[in-house]
């Protein structure tokens, strides 16, 4: 959510009925109020902006200005009524139809904050702020061919926009565009190598190209920037694990789960390595935890029934096999797994009998 500043200075008034001396007095108000925000005074910038549209209500600037800071202050729907205020008194502030498109998408009504970024480029086509947020906007609402369009519009007029790179990034990511992802990262990086963010995206778009090495690179300077940072541990684990390198892997991922309990995938992850390394209780533990929270996972029946199966328990371990089934697409390899699985289970319990007839 990107927003913008007005002064006053810039910007006429309407003084309707209100005094030409007024009007200056309002304007003054609402200039000192800009210059403090600026040097992060906020509680001095809020009473300057009240004033100024106590003295002048159709203060245009002023309006914007207290709406904004409120939305930084999370006060969103005072910010909402004062932004729809300014609006109402000068329909070509631009800054002010960007700062309500910011409050609306607070308010979680996107389509109606797209209207607003799209006005605001309308009265002022070079302004970064409102192309930032009209290609989130749209990246958030799914519509990824204006999304990337409206980056693209966002990089030609600020190349070095550190935000819509990495945006941009993940929106390519996404459509795995790895090669042009891992561009755009590298480009943020750049401009700043203290991007926490986009080194752990450049990570997992290498991990994704199979680039281990540079990926554990990156990893690292995620962890450097911000050590207890479980998702460039998380990454990393999954590039050890591609190198061979279980032994690292398994810490990494026990630091994880251990961090963030939260973390399903960490522990899913943790829990399959541990059916590799034969280390069956564990991941029977895991796996009967992450099913009281997801009961319908076949992936999760699947690899609890392998960890019961590692330790000879094949009545309970075919009872999660059928789990397995009952979820699973017909179509899919972990369905067709299970019913293998399943038949080994019924062979091996024909020959137990046969043994016992003779």
């Amino acid at each position: 959510m990107q927003q913008d500043t007005h002064n006053a200075e810039n910007s006429p008034s309407a003084p309707g009925a209100v005094t030409e001396q007024a009007v200056d007095l309002s304007r003054s108000y609402n200039n000192r109020g800009f210059l403090l925000e600026r040097e992060g005074r906020l509680a001095d910038a809020r009473r300057e902006f009240e004033l100024a549209i106590g003295i002048h209500p159709e203060n245009a600037a002023a309006l914007n200005n207290l709406g904004r800071l409120l939305l930084l202050q999370n006060e969103p729907e005072a910010a909402l009524a004062l932004l729809r205020r300014a609006v109402a008194c000068d329909v070509s502030l631009a800054p002010a139809r960007n700062n309500l498109g910011n409050a609306l998408l607070t308010a979680g009504r996107l389509d109606e904050a797209l209207e607003e970024f799209r006005a605001a480029l309308a009265l002022d086509p070079r302004s970064t702020a409102a192309q930032l947020n009209l290609a989130q906007t749209l990246h958030a609402l799914g519509e990824l061919h204006r999304a990337r369009a409206a980056y693209e519009r966002l990089l030609e007029l600020s190349p070095h926009d550190l935000r819509g790179l990495v945006q941009f990034g993940l929106l390519l990511a996404a459509q795995t565009e790895f090669s042009g992802a891992a561009e755009r990262f590298e480009e943020a990086l750049r401009v700043d190598a203290g991007l926490t963010d986009a080194w752990l995206n450049l990570a997992i778009v290498q991990l994704a190209r199979r680039n281990f090495g540079s990926a554990m690179d990156c990893c690292r300077r995620s962890l450097e920037l911000r050590p207890g940072l479980s998702r460039a541990r998380y990454v990393m684990a999954l590039s050890r694990l591609a190198c061979g390198d279980t032994a690292a892997a398994v810490d990494d991922l026990e630091y994880v789960v251990e961090s963030d309990p939260d973390f399903r995938e960490a522990s899913a992850n943790l829990g399959v390595v541990y059916l590799s390394l034969g280390r069956f209780e564990e991941a029977r533990v895991i796996f009967r935890s992450l099913l009281e929270d997801q009961p319908d996972s076949a992936r999760y029946h699947y690899h609890l029934a392998v960890a019961l199966n590692g330790q000879g328990e094949e009545s309970f371990a075919a009872r999660e096999y059928q789990a397995c089934l009952a979820f699973a697409d017909p179509q899919s390899e972990i369905h067709a797994q299970a019913r293998s699985a399943l038949a080994s289970l019924a062979a091996r319990s024909v020959v137990g009998v046969r043994i016992q007839s003779t």
